[in-house]
C-alpha cells in the first residue's frame, strides 16, 4: 500500500516538471512554436469533422484538401466582401472623428455651397458635420466661458488653444506624427517577413498535423503504463472537454454574436454597425470587455450624433447591447456550451494578461485552454499529493494518539 502511494506522489512529481519544462521551452523558442502552437491549433478544430468525414468513406488527405478548398473560399469572400465593408467604415469613422464633413453650410441652408470645388457629406444628411474633435473641443470650450463667466477672478485660458486644436489642419498634423503610430509603422514593417512565414508554414504544419493527429494520440496512449492508462486518459477526456468548449463552443458563440450585433444595430440604423459587431465578437472572448471596448464608444458616438435629446438614443443603445447579452447567456452559452461554461472571468482576464505579456498574440489564443489544462492537471496531479502529505501525517498523529 505504501509503496503503491510512493509511486503515485513520484508520477505526480514527475509529471509535474515535465510540465514546467516543456513551459520554459516554449517560452524560449516561443518564435518557432509559435506557428506550430497555431497550426496545432487548427488541426485540433477540425479534426473531429475530419473524422467524422472520414467515417463516409472519403480518404482522409481527401478530406483534408477539400476543407481546405472550402477555408480558401471562405477567406476570398472575407478579403473580397467583408474587409472591404470594415474598410469603409473604419476610413468613416477616422474621418468623422478627426476630419469631419469637407464643405461649409456658409449660407446656413443645411445645403453644400455650389460654388465649393471639394464638397463630400460623409453621412450624407445634406448639412455641415463638424469632426467629433471639433465638437467635443465646442462643448469643452463652451464650459470653459461659462465658467469664465461666472468666476472672473478664476479664468480659465484655453480658450485660444482649443481654437487652435479644432482646426482640421492641425488636428491631423498632430495624429499624424503621433510617435504611437510611427512606432506601429515600423513593428509593422519588421514583423513583415515573420508574418509572411506564417503564411507559408501554418497551411504546411496543420495539413500533415490533421493527417497524423489521431495517429499520434494513439501512439502516446500506447506508451502510458497500463496501471495508469485508464486515469490518464480521464484527465486527458477532462482537458479535452474544457478545450474544446472554449474553442468549440466560445468561439462559436463569438462569431453568433458578432453576427447579431451587426443585425440588430443595423435594423435600428445604428452608425457602424459592421465595425461594432466585429468588436462584439472579439470582445465576448473576456467578461464584461464589451462594456468596456463595445458599448461605451458606441455610446459616445451615438451622443455625438444626436442632434436632440440624449436620453433615449442612448438608453436605446444600452437596451440593445443587453438584448444581445441576454441572448447569450439564455439561449446560446447552454446550447452550445451545456455544463462545460469556462472559468471564472477574473481567471480568464488573468490568462489572457499573462498569455499575452509572455507569448504574444498566441498567447492570447492560447491563454483560456491553457490555463484550464492546467486547472485540471493541478487538480488531478498535484493537489492529491498535497492532500495526502499533509492528511497522512494527520492520520498518524490521531492513530498514535
Amino acid at each position: 500500500m505504501q509503496a503503491d502511494l510512493l509511486k503515485k506522489r513520484s508520477l505526480q512529481v514527475f509529471f509535474g516538471i515535465l510540465f514546467l519544462s516543456v513551459v520554459v521551452l516554449a517560452y524560449h523558442l516561443r518564435s518557432i512554436f509559435n506557428p506550430l502552437l497555431l497550426s496545432l491549433l487548427l488541426a485540433y478544430i477540425a479534426n473531429p469533422a475530419v473524422n467524422k468525414i472520414e467515417k463516409w468513406g472519403i480518404g482522409r488527405v481527401t478530406t483534408i484538401s477539400c476543407i481546405y478548398v472550402l477555408l480558401m473560399a471562405a477567406l476570398s469572400f472575407s478579403f473580397l466582401v467583408i474587409v472591404p465593408l470594415i474598410g469603409d467604415e473604419v476610413s468613416i469613422l477616422y474621418q468623422k472623428t478627426f476630419v469631419g464633413d469637407s464643405f461649409l453650410d456658409e449660407n446656413k441652408n443645411n445645403i453644400a455651397d455650389e460654388k465649393e470645388t471639394v464638397v463630400r457629406d460623409l453621412d450624407s444628411d445634406g448639412k455641415y458635420d463638424p469632426s467629433y474633435v471639433n465638437v467635443i473641443l465646442a462643448w469643452m470650450k463652451k464650459d470653459i466661458e461659462e465658467w469664465n463667466t461666472k468666476h472672473p477672478n478664476k479664468q480659465i485660458a484655453l480658450g485660444d488653444i482649443l481654437d487652435e486644436l479644432s482646426k482640421p489642419e492641425n488636428l491631423q498634423k498632430i495624429f499624424a506624427q503621433s510617435p504611437k503610430t510611427i512606432v506601429w509603422a515600423q513593428q509593422i514593417w519588421s514583423h513583415f517577413f515573420i508574418l509572411l512565414s506564417y503564411l507559408v508554414f501554418v497551411p504546411v504544419y496543420t495539413f500533415f498535423l490533421l493527417r497524423s493527429l489521431n495517429n499520434i494520440r494513439d501512439t502516446i496512449f500506447s506508451y502510458l503504463p497500463k496501471q495508469k492508462k485508464n486515469e490518464v486518459r480521464q484527465i486527458l477526456q477532462s482537458i479535452h472537454l474544457a478545450v474544446s468548449s472554449f474553442f468549440r463552443g466560445k468561439l462559436l458563440i463569438c462569431v453568433i454574436k458578432a453576427i447579431l450585433t451587426w443585425a440588430v444595430l443595423q435594423l435600428f440604423g445604428v452608425k457602424f454597425a459592421l465595425l461594432f459587431g466585429l468588436i462584439q465578437g472579439v470582445a465576448s472572448v473576456v467578461p464584461f470587455m464589451v462594456l468596456i471596448v463595445g458599448l461605451i464608444p458606441n455610446m459616445v458616438i451615438v451622443a455625438l450624433e444626436s442632434d436632440s435629446s440624449l436620453l433615449g438614443p442612448l438608453l436605446g443603445l444600452f437596451c440593445l447591447y443587453m438584448f444581445i447579452e441576454g441572448i447569450e447567456g439564455v439561449l446560446l452559452t447552454p446550447m452550445i456550451m451545456g455544463k462545460e461554461t469556462g472559468m471564472h472571468p477574473l481567471t480568464v482576464i488573468l490568462s489572457l494578461l499573462v498569455g499575452g505579456e509572455l507569448f504574444g498574440v498566441f498567447g492570447l489564443i492560447l491563454a483560456i485552454p491553457f490555463a484550464s489544462a492546467l486547472k485540471i492537471l493541478l487538480r488531478e496531479l498535484v493537489l492529491p499529493g498535497i492532500g495526502y502529505a499533509f492528511g497522512h501525517n494527520i492520520l498518524v498523529e490521531k492513530v498514535d494518539s
